[in-house]
């Protein structure tokens, strides 16, 4: 299960209604710095609390020998109904951001206020005493958040009803499995009625009837008037349940905005970390040398166009050699709007494959476009395989394809292709399959209650409908 933790707050701001404009969490420039050497950090340790002791002065700022940023001046505002998503890779400051708003780490500095109760559902598989059964471990939990026997008495039965485990409710914990002991905690830590959820991927946990359920209950939650926030990968969850997101990479936030447009930035920003990996390890290091010649980078810092709100990292492929097994490279596959700087719901677009080649030959072209989880194809394109005239020839080329109308309802899409011989339609270069594929946003161009509607089911293209 999880830590569960409530903030100590003054009694008039507890007895107060908390409005939909009433701040529930303030954070300030927060910091926290780790040691990655043991040694180190214990004597760090030591001579800080010395200095505290002498009153001599020490600058928090400063980081020392193997001393590392894991938090680095973040800052945030969480308001009644809010769902903040903290997006990021493994490392990036998640998880420990949440222990610094629920007070389970101590701040290097910065300040984070915060009013209600917070229930925090973090490191699943800590907070429950394993010889006590499930149901003890229920009252525990609640005592601890300050409810009483005879208050959580007409609670008990809803949360063994939600968390499915009544069979299992009057045994130890420790004979349950992760799925279970995160379905006890979950249900727990909702029904206490929090005033400041926060999940740290217990949602990902249990089988998917379960989840679903989770979500539905999370988010009328939030239509009561809670707040939750949420880590987690899974992108369809964030665009579920968040209407904000943070993007968090080594520590610092580098982005801020909607939960859509922080997914995206997620998977352009990770795209981009995986190409900058690839070009430096030590079996491309050789080939980029002999092809850039030092002049040029394979890839832009994925931090280069932060700064507006949903601007992503322009990425570059890094570039392979010609060579006789590989006579064809694509450089870079993306679908642009043709008029505007952004993808619109309905209008024309067009998608170009930029390659190299060494040969004269007749190929087939194809690309797909694809869910941002990559498990559906949404529409594919092709060139060439009817005996269409495409063909390509030596030195770097592009290939163009025109969309009179893009059809996608707003969201995060992938898409990938290759260039094959028309013959015998062997592939001669892919791109989005073995490697990450190129990731992009489609918006809509107006707000209104159908196209509010279609979001909320979901919808991936728009159909075109005549109604009599």
């Amino acid at each position: 299960m999880a830590v569960l933790t409530e903030q100590s707050i003054p009694a008039n701001v507890r007895d107060a209604e908390l409005t939909h404009d009433t701040w529930l969490v303030q954070a300030s420039g927060l910091r926290k710095k780790y040691c990655r050497d043991l040694r180190k950090s214990l004597f760090y340790s030591l001579r800080d609390v010395l200095d505290v002791v002498s009153l001599r002065r020490n600058n928090p700022a400063e980081l020392r020998e193997h001393e590392f940023w894991a938090v680095d001046d973040v800052s945030f505002e969480l308001r009644r109904g809010d769902s903040l998503a903290l997006l990021g890779r493994n490392g990036a400051g998640k998880s420990t951001l949440l222990k610094l708003i629920t007070g389970q780490r101590s701040l290097t500095s910065g300040t984070v206020t915060t009013r209600g109760r917070i229930v925090a559902l973090t490191e699943l598989g800590l907070g429950f005493d394993p010889v006590l059964t499930g149901r003890e471990n229920a009252y525990v939990n609640a005592a601890v958040h300050g409810v009483s026997r005879r208050a959580f008495d007409k609670l008990i039965e809803e949360i063994i009803d939600f968390s499915e485990l009544r069979e299992f409710i009057d045994s130890a914990v420790q004979t349950y499995s992760t799925g279970m002991k995160a379905r006890l905690g979950f249900s727990i830590a909702t029904h206490l009625k929090p005033d400041i959820l926060i999940v740290d991927e217990v949602l990902a946990v249990g089988d998917l009837e379960f989840r679903r359920k989770c979500v539905q209950h999370v988010l009328a939650y939030l239509q009561n008037g809670g707040s939750i926030i949420l880590v987690a990968h899974d992108p369809y969850l964030v665009q579920s349940i968040c209407n904000r997101a943070l993007v968090l990479d080594q520590g610092r936030v580098v982005f801020s905005g909607s939960g859509v447009e922080g997914v995206d930035f997620h998977f352009r920003l990770g795209h981009a970390n995986q190409y900058a990996v690839a070009a430096k390890s030590p079996d491309t290091a050789s080939q980029d040398a002999a092809e850039h010649d030092g002049t040029e980078d394979s890839i832009q810092s994925p931090k280069a166009d932060i700064g507006q709100p949903g601007s992503l990292p322009k990425l570059q492929f890094a570039k392979l050699e010609l060579i006789p097994t590989r006579p064809v490279v694509i450089d870079q596959l993306e679908i642009l709007p043709v008029d505007g700087e952004a993808l619109h719901t309905g209008q024309p677009a067009k998608v170009v494959m930029r390659y190299r080649s060494s040969i004269h030959a007749r190929v087939v072209w194809a690309f797909t476009l694809c869910t941002a989880d990559l498990h559906v194809a949404i529409a594919s394109c092709t060139r060439g395989m009817d005996g269409e005239d495409s063909s390509i020839s030596p030195g770097e080329h592009s290939l163009v394809c025109r969309l009179p109308e893009l059809l996608l309802r707003p969201g995060v899409y992938a898409i990938r292709g290759g260039i094959g011989d028309a013959i015998s339609h062997v592939g001669l270069a892919v791109t989005g399959y073995e490697d990450a594929p190129t990731f992009f946003t489609v918006v809509e161009r107006r707000v209104s209650r159908a196209n509010n509607w279609q979001l909320m089911q979901n919808d991936l293209v728009v159909m075109k409908a005549e109604w009599f």
